[in-house]
């Protein structure tokens, strides 16, 4: 996947949480609104969830790993990179609903977050073709009190508000220029065989 992997991932989670909130029996032209970008970029608060890419890391286990991709959906060829960077892609996810009431409002956030969290549950896996071809796992992270104070301190003009923070790891970032791997290298019944040579 070339330099467009964290938009992919990111705009196959938006719709991920969309359908997660979106009613059985809704059209799809009326699925709920997800804002990407920071809570008080203008126009977030009107919509009913904000998903904010807060952290991107590189990933230190992987880091000096070669990435191996499947060539095409389905095909049985590899291909090898040895230059791709593995990222670990840190959301914010928050709901804003905005009823009249600031009791129903928080209640309804609440349901939306339980409903967002299930959905992501079940279905933890970013992958296939809306991933450029790579698998991401989201997990669910447990943050201390002093990083979600730092967090919201990003926004110094939103009120706090309950939020999800996940974790998509690993996406893969591969250069457009990266030179083809070494041929891999398999043992079959005690002899080497060079797949690709």
């Amino acid at each position: 996947m070339s330099a467009a992997a964290i938009e992919l991932v990111t705009l196959a989670l938006r719709d991920r949480i969309a359908e997660a909130l979106t009613d059985p029996g809704v059209t799809p032209a009326g699925k709920p609104a997800v804002f990407v970008g920071p809570l008080d970029a203008p126009g977030a608060q009107d919509q009913r969830v904000v998903l904010f890419l807060h952290r991107i890391a590189t990933n230190a286990e992987l880091r000096n790993q070669i990435y191996r991709q499947r060539s095409a959906e389905g095909s049985e060829a590899w291909e090898v990179h040895e230059r791709a960077v593995p990222l670990d892609l840190h959301f914010l996810i928050t709901s804003t609903q905005t009823p009249e009431s600031t009791q129903t409002r928080d209640l309804a956030s609440l349901r939306d977050l339980g409903r967002i969290v299930l959905a992501l549950h079940e279905q933890p896996l970013i992958a296939g073709r809306i991933a450029g071809g790579q698998a991401s796992t989201l997990i669910l992270e447990q943050l201390s009190a002093e990083d979600l104070s730092r967090l919201w301190s990003l926004f110094p003009t939103v009120n706090c508000r309950t939020s999800l923070t996940y974790l998509l790891s690993p996406v893969w970032l591969v250069p457009a220029t990266s030179p083809p791997g070494a041929p891999v290298v398999e043992e079959i019944y005690g002899t080497r065989t060079r797949v690709g040579a």
